[in-house]
């Protein structure tokens, strides 16, 4: 049986128009809601508006590091500095552990590497979701 995210709404933020095709039918094909940037800054515009209205607008954020403009890690600090604090998946180009150490600091919760991977994409994902549910699920209990 294959991970399912149905249910999970996730913002895919990436500037190479193919990349945001293909993972937008990887994670609807997987039961996802799914919406997309072009940028660090659209993302950051649409965090912002959906969290006035919902504050679980997005329930993950994969997030690319090397973009034009305001790139992954810059959009990814920022919005842990406005206290976002739904998971965040970053992709990038390099697989050196420089660059997860990177991510990491910035405020990422998980790394994964290029090419996509739909496989370990949705599986990560799907894990990133769980614990966030389950850390909310704590914190609401103490």
């Amino acid at each position: 049986m294959s991970t399912r995210l149905d249910g999970l709404h996730v913002l895919f933020v990436d500037d190479r128009r193919d990349a945001r095709f293909v993972v937008d039918h990887i994670l609807r094909d997987a039961g996802a809601a799914v919406s997309l940037a072009e940028d660090g800054v659209q993302a950051l515009s649409m965090i912002a508006t959906t969290s006035e209205v919902d504050t679980r607008a997005y329930d993950v954020v994969v997030m690319d590091v090397a973009m034009p403009g305001l790139d992954g890690l810059s959009a990814t600090r920022h919005l842990r500095q406005l206290g976002f604090h739904h998971p965040i998946l970053a992709l990038t180009a390099g697989n050196m552990e420089l660059d997860r150490q990177e991510c990491l600091e910035a405020g990422c919760d998980e790394y994964q590497s290029k090419p996509i991977d739909g496989f370990n994409l949705v599986n990560a994902i799907y894990r990133l979701s769980r614990k966030s549910c389950e850390l909310s699920d704590a914190l609401k209990l103490s």
